[in-house]
């Protein structure tokens, strides 16, 4: 390190902090002397409130200081001096830095269980900034449970719920939020993965978009280093553009006041509705690559099978089939129930016997388009959890099972 960044990070509490606690974290032993912190300490022994101003440094402190060792005083008294100044600060910070701190000032991030830590989400700003979007982090979890529920892909999961919560994110952003022009600019982002490609749109979609590059591109980095793939990113960053793109397609429709054919709608569904972009992601956990061409073989010819299921009792669905033939809305429901008893009886079919390398990942597709019919067989489980989806999570998270 050069004197110059030796120096930058001596004087600043933030950078010595991080610095401090990385190590530490990593197995280093370093010393908690007077040395590391002597830029932000009394005579005393003491932190200076002068010069530890910076929150942001302050809350590292107290992270750091949540490393401590028996007998290393100094950083109990940086305990001391990072909880007490933030719990006199508190009141006096803008609304999203105060909430941060009440969250580590409850329980710092060393004494948390990882997974159960959902600082990812709150961290990224979305629901402040995006208040028009759906915060629905426990259904999206409960949905990545009902694709696999296997204890061996815990990192399945939370790649998956993540997604999820874009899905929905990006599904408000085209639905209820972005104009015509805004959302092809921001289509065109995603398809280039180029962030110059926004700097014309609203601060949200800015946001938004910079949120989904960085947790996919983390997400990409994460599978490559523990599944063994190579160029990861490029099958990720594909399924996203093509969601968004049949995002924009339906976005056009309903600019135009256009209602499409069932066949029409369902072409489009297969992509719209999620399944190919959570198919990919499932893929690059589940399949071997030696199988990945079969892979792709089994989901070109059975891509529009799981669509039907997912969004056939969607009211999309029963709308556009209405005004396609001129039908009631019970016969429309009813044409629809046999076309998705149908499609099931075929991919039973098609799953019959396949490949042992691929039945894995068949396993997890058909769950997705079972999850799927489950959230829209009584209305939109998730844009209104309030019945079914809310009963679930309590039978499957919260309450105790009864043994008899």
């Amino acid at each position: 390190m050069s004197e110059k960044n030796n120096s930058y990070i001596k004087s600043n509490l933030y950078a010595t902090t991080l610095c401090f606690r990385l190590l530490k974290q990593h197995g280093y032993e370093v010393s908690q002397g007077t040395d590391m912190f002597s830029g932000f300490i009394e005579k005393d022994d003491t932190f200076s409130k002068s010069t530890c101003t910076n929150v942001k440094g302050v809350i590292e402190l107290l992270e750091a200081s949540c490393l401590a060792l028996e007998g290393e005083n100094i950083l109990d008294e940086a305990k001391a001096f990072s909880s007490g100044y933030l719990k006199e600060i508190i009141s006096r910070l803008d609304n999203n830095i105060a909430k941060q701190v009440v969250h580590y000032l409850e329980r710092p991030l060393h004494w948390r269980v990882q997974w159960f830590d959902i600082r990812w989400w709150r961290d990224l700003g979305l629901i402040e900034n995006l208040s028009f979007t759906r915060d629905r982090l426990v259904e999206s979890f409960l949905c990545s449970v009902g694709f696999s529920s296997e204890t061996h892909h815990g990192s399945f999961r939370l790649c998956i719920t993540k997604v999820i919560i874009f899905i929905q994110v990006l599904d408000d952003v085209y639905d209820i939020y972005g104009s015509l022009d805004e959302l092809e600019q921001f289509t065109n982002a995603v398809d280039r993965w180029d962030s110059k490609e926004i700097q014309q749109l609203p601060e949200s979609m800015k946001l938004g978009f910079q949120a989904l590059q960085d947790t996919t591109n983390a997400a990409a980095e994460e599978i490559q280093k523990e599944k063994g793939w190579e160029n990861v990113l490029p099958i990720l960053q594909q399924g996203w553009a093509n969601f968004c793109k049949s995002l924009f397609v339906e976005a056009k429709w309903y600019n135009k006041g256009y209602t499409p054919s069932l066949q029409e709608y369902l072409s489009n569904a297969w992509i719209s509705s999620s399944v190919s972009l959570l198919s990919a992601h499932a893929i690059v956990f589940a399949v071997p690559h030696d199988a990945e061409e079969e892979m792709v073989d089994f989901l070109e010819k059975n891509q529009q099978l799981f669509a039907e299921v997912e969004r056939g009792d969607a009211a999309s669905s029963v709308l556009c089939y209405i005004k396609e033939v001129n039908v009631s809305e019970e016969i429309s429901r009813k044409h629809i129930k046999g076309m998705i008893d149908k499609t099931w009886k075929t991919i039973n079919g098609q799953c019959i016997a396949p490949s042992p390398l691929l039945l894995p990942i068949i396993n997890i597709i058909i769950n997705i388009a079972r999850v799927g019919q489950w959230i829209y067989q009584y209305g939109d489980g998730l844009g209104i959890p309030e019945h079914e989806t809310k009963a679930q999570i309590l039978s499957l998270l919260i309450e105790p099972l009864e043994i008899n």
